[in-house]
């Protein structure tokens, strides 16, 4: 499926990484392990932008299935 994303998008390769970097970082704000990243584990200066990439049942909470 990815693979169709990126033939058809020039630029989605680049994009994907990043969006997995992103994710990787993010995941050092899991302070208890629990493999989710609950709102307030992120610092508040990027709660905002991180959620509304990853969040897609704005529950505030970020699960495994949400990881890029």
């Amino acid at each position: 499926m990815i693979t169709g994303v990126v033939e058809a998008f020039p630029g989605a390769a680049e994009a994907i990484e990043q969006a997995r970097k992103t994710f990787l970082n993010v995941k050092f704000y899991d302070r208890n392990k629990d493999g989710l990243i609950q709102f307030e584990e992120v610092p508040q200066f990027s709660r905002a932008d991180i959620f509304k990439r990853f969040d897609k049942n704005r529950n505030n909470v970020l699960e495994k299935e949400e990881q890029p």
